[in-house]
């Protein structure tokens, strides 16, 4: 059959990006009666990397660390790939000895505190079993870090022992404990992690919190960051223009109170989700009870440098990041010697300042779990039925639309044709694709946005959607595979009784690509495909079409909706075509928004026969079309 391309059916659209962010005048940061004895720090993923630098480069400040999914100083060694690989998902990579090598000179050099500070210093670590982001041997790494400094073992507390991904573990906020939220990287663990750091630090000293009943009283305030800063703006050295501070009434009266400094992880800085960090995570609940001054700065964006705002533990901001002429580091520590220049002792009260009390949205929500039916053959894994090798076809929405035309143009001589829907960039593609073929067709007619168009399921045609799918009444998988198969596919019909002829089965994406996880090519842990009724029972050499979700799509309850209602199934169930939905996976450095690889953020060959993604996608078309 000769080989066909349908590029695509959407209009261009016209929305803005909508600006996140407090809108609250920021006030001048306050000094308090808060005990520079008793200064301590953690964080949760590349904060938790920058509370271990803050820990071990200002040691003679800080007297005790939490670090939830993070690492350990210097574990970057000033590389981004480092970053990415063995301070995140290779933790065999790290060389502790190394690491322990450094510190020692840097101290010796007096570019960071001197380690001995550290003899007696408070570690709490925590890693949840099921985080793919910064897996747990990271942390174990972490710990025997801090004992090759001759940190006692009885003062370093691991927790590592809770069925949790990657996020901030609280007692009661948050999606559940095992599912990512992507919203915000908070999870309802039944756990108060903030206590539990917090106690360690200071010797089983706090009053637990009363799940039950109201707390202590405090206040939440803005403070502007500008001034602590040896720049022009804070925004010069991926610092938000805002950060918070909360202070426990008690405080705020001149009481002498201690002071911790909260960092918060990559896309949970102000720019992302405003103040949700400072108000959920759980610390003000124990600071208020306890008299701790909690300060939260707050990273924000840098279009190529630090795109998700996270912390610098990489050198995106300089070769000293990780000293104590460190950009970030410097204007934290300024922002601590505010806060504790009314440390003298008094009951007086400080200087008033004018504050502003802050509110947050509760963003929890529960992703619905997709099915978890077994595979082919009732063990999880992609089957095999024999189809036709001659009739393999692909498409895709957005970053799946490039995805699609990047898998027809690497792999032609195993592609018959291929669809993108607002990807490729259309017009670009089909200028692109009638240099080579006679048979593209476009549709731009549709007066829809920047989703997938459907008969009658997703939002509103001219809307953008959730679940990247629109209304439209236009079934835009048919008409992409009845082009691509030449015409003369049957056409569902929506008027009458669904039925559908076929399954849905989840398979394990690692095992058919030869992985030994999926993450290292971008992909989620599981995929789906469909197999119409006739293919399942091997009675005719079906086809087999591959589906490429959109960015954002391989969220489980997205990928659902992808897989169930974009209309691909109705279509294949009618015509005998097997369709396949790979997944790919956030990554919150290379990947935040959960896209196909069109950017080459897996590697340089991303868009060749070689790409890795490539290489995994065509590995499920082998498996399904082997006998």
């Amino acid at each position: 059959m000769e080989k066909a391309i349908l590029i695509a059916f959407i209009l261009h659209g016209n929305g803005a990006f909508a600006a996140l962010g407090g809108g609250n005048a920021a006030e001048k940061l306050g000094s308090y009666n808060a005990d520079v004895d008793t200064i301590s720090v953690s964080g949760l993923s590349s904060g938790g990397f920058m509370a271990a630098q803050m820990h071990v480069i200002e040691s003679k400040t800080f007297i005790g660390v939490g670090i939830i999914a993070g690492g350990p100083y210097g574990c970057a060694k000033g590389q981004l790939s480092t970053a990415l690989n063995a301070c995140m998902s290779t933790p065999s990579m790290i060389n502790v000895p190394g690491l322990v090598s450094n510190a020692k000179e840097q101290s010796s050099a007096g570019t960071i505190d001197n380690i001995d500070n550290l003899l007696n210093t408070k570690v709490y670590m925590y890693a949840g079993t099921q985080d793919t982001t910064v897996r747990p041997g990271v942390m174990d790494k972490t710990g025997v870090f801090y004992e090759s400094l001759n940190v006692k073992p009885s003062n370093i507390l691991y927790k590592n022992d809770l069925v949790s991904v990657h996020g901030f573990p609280t007692m009661d906020y948050g999606t559940a404990c095992n599912r990512v939220n992507h919203d915000e990287y908070i999870n309802d663990c039944n756990y108060d992690s903030a206590y539990e750091l917090l106690n360690h630090i200071y010797d089983s000293t706090i009053t637990k919190p009363s799940y039950s009943s109201a707390s202590a009283g405090g206040t939440l305030i803005t403070f502007d960051q500008n001034e602590f800063v040896d720049a022009l703006s804070a925004s010069s050295i991926s610092m938000d223009d805002i950060g918070y501070i909360f202070v426990p009434d008690a405080c705020a009266s001149g009481k002498e109170c201690k002071l911790h400094v909260a960092f918060h992880g990559c896309q949970q800085g102000e720019t992302f989700i405003g103040n949700s960090y400072a108000i959920n995570t759980g610390y003000n609940r124990v600071a208020a009870l306890n008299d701790i001054i909690v300060l939260y700065p707050q990273a924000t964006t840098t279009a190529i440098s630090n795109p998700n705002g996270c912390w610098d533990f990489w050198a995106y901001t300089d070769d000293n990041y990780a000293f104590h002429n460190g950009k970030q580091i410097k204007a934290v520590m300024n922002m601590v010697a505010r806060i504790t220049e009314g440390a003298t002792g008094a009951t007086e009260s400080p200087t008033p300042i004018t504050t502003t009390v802050l509110t947050t949205t509760d963003k929890t929500s529960t992703l619905a779990t997709i099915s978890t039916t077994s595979g082919a053959h009732g063990n999880g894994l992609l089957g095999s039925y024999g189809a036709d090798v001659s009739a393999v076809s692909v498409s895709g929405l957005a970053s799946g639309g490039f995805m699609a035309t990047q898998v027809h143009v690497a792999v032609s001589d195993r592609i018959m044709g291929a669809g993108a829907i607002a990807g490729g960039v259309v017009v670009k593609a089909a200028e692109f694709y009638n240099h080579y073929l006679a048979d593209v067709r476009t549709e731009y007619d549709i007066p829809s946005r920047d989703g997938f168009p459907t008969v009658n399921k997703g939002g509103p045609c001219g809307m953008t959607s959730t679940n990247g799918l629109n209304s439209c009444e236009f079934l835009g998988a048919y008409h992409m595979l009845n082009h691509i198969y030449g015409g003369g596919l049957v056409e569902p019909d929506y008027t009458g009784p669904s039925t559908l002829n076929g399954e849905l089965y989840v398979f394990e994406q690692a095992e058919v690509a030869g992985l030994s996880q999926a993450s290292d090519v971008g992909f989620g842990e599981e995929g789906i495909v469909f197999v119409p009724t006739t293919c399942s029972l091997g009675q005719i050499s079906c086809r087999v079409h591959v589906a490429f979700h959109g960015c954002k799509g391989g969220d489980d309850e997205i990928a659902k909706d992808f897989a169930t209602d974009a209309g691909y199934n109705e279509v294949a169930a009618l015509n005998n075509i097997i369709v396949i939905y790979p997944r790919t996976k956030i990554n919150l450095l290379t990947n935040p928004q959960d896209c196909w690889d069109w950017w080459g953020y897996t590697n340089r060959d991303y868009a060749t026969a070689s790409g890795e993604q490539i290489q995994a996608v065509m590995s499920m078309v082998d498996r399904v079309t082997a006998p």
